[in-house]
């Protein structure tokens, strides 16, 4: 096997003028934004046990009254808002600066939850949703004699 060294070439200009494609994704297609922006998917992990499904959401740097957790239609949503402004004053000149975090999630509810049970508390950083399952109905086994 035969390593090839491959060095990307730098345009003089390429500091100063970013690619007119980086422009066009970052800015027309929020999925492709780079890492550095303020809109974000959170992580999600999900476990189930026999009487209960857990969601955990990792929401860091979110307040408990900053996130709205609704349900309609079969849908669980989570959803936060946090807005930072910030003022700096001095001799004569003003900067503000603005900052806007939002994100939402939807998870689809099977018809073996009971909606009206739904639990959540928010601790470090994580939500914690616990969705309990319907009990079922357990069938009697038995024989019937004909007659």
């Amino acid at each position: 096997m035969t390593l090839i060294k491959f060095k990307k070439p730098q345009h003089a200009f390429s500091p100063m003028f970013p690619s007119i494609f980086q422009e066009v994704f970052e800015s027309g297609f929020p999925e492709f934004r780079a890492a550095g922006s303020h809109a974000h998917l959170p992580s999600v992990n999900i476990s189930e046990t026999d009487q209960l499904y857990h969601i955990e959401l990792s929401a860091p740097g979110f307040g408990k009254d900053e996130i709205t957790i609704t349900i309609e239609e079969g849908q669980l949503s989570v959803a936060g808002e946090k807005r930072v402004d910030s003022e700096l004053k001095e001799k004569r000149y003003t900067r503000k600066e603005f900052s806007y975090q939002n994100f939402k999630r939807s998870f689809s509810l099977p018809d073996t939850v009971e909606e009206g049970q739904i639990a959540a508390r928010f601790d470090n950083g994580i939500l914690h949703i616990e969705i309990p399952k319907k009990e079922t109905p357990t069938r009697l086994a038995r024989k019937i004699d004909l007659q």
